[in-house]
């Protein structure tokens, strides 16, 4: 919705959350694993998402399905926060309405966070890379 020609309000207040949530989750994802790349890794995604625009110079890994091409649990977190990103971005230029933190997407890096590595185990898509899931 459009309001006295200032934009719009909803994707601006939507942008705002998403960048919260995200920075909620950064500490979680750091504690995940002690290597030090991967901690500097995670704070470059935060880092990224105060771009709007289309950069995948910002992102310090790149995957464009999400999937990691080693299997590495934290590889795969990674490459799930750079979909992520990227995702963000795409959603910050077309500024529409589309819920992001509704995503399955934003759901996996939450239950991650919120769970730990432990609670997941890395699974292959043949031909495309790894991913994690949940154990049963």
């Amino acid at each position: 919705m459009t309001q006295c020609g200032f934009g719009n309000t909803e994707f601006f207040q939507q942008k705002k959350q998403i960048v919260e949530r995200f920075r909620a989750i950064v500490p979680k994802l750091k504690a995940l694993d002690q290597n030090v790349f991967y901690k500097e890794a995670v704070q470059g995604f935060q880092d990224a998402l105060a771009s709007t625009t289309y950069d995948l110079g910002r992102l310090p890994v790149y995957s464009s399905t999400g999937l990691s091409l080693t299997k590495s649990k934290s590889n795969c977190v990674l490459c799930l926060l750079s979909k992520f990103v990227q995702c963000y971005w795409y959603f910050c230029i077309r500024q529409d309405n589309e819920t992001l933190l509704e995503s399955d997407l934003w759901k996996q890096l939450e239950n991650i966070a919120e769970k730990g590595l432990d609670a997941f185990e890395i699974k292959k898509n043949i031909g495309l890379g790894y991913y994690l899931v949940e154990k049963e």
